[in-house]
């Protein structure tokens, strides 16, 4: 998971890992509800079998500042 923060520091949004989806959930946490689910592209040759992460394509998650976001 990865937090994203409102102006005041609270949590605004959280981005949301998933077995067996390759991608993320975004869930807004004052409406406590899945707001977006996000696929990534497929991947051609079996992206993550040699890993053993089949059901977990993704390996982590971050979320970066974004500038003038609420103002």
């Amino acid at each position: 998971m990865a937090f994203e923060a409102n102006p005041d520091g609270s949590t605004h949004r959280i981005f949301v890992q998933l077995s067996n989806f390759n991608g993320f959930a975004v869930v807004d946490f004052a409406k406590h509800s899945e707001v977006a689910r996000i696929a990534f592209p497929s991947e051609p040759g079996g992206f993550g079998i040699a890993e053993g992460r089949v059901n977990t394509p993704a390996h982590g998650i971050g979320v970066a500042p974004m500038a003038n976001h609420y103002g």
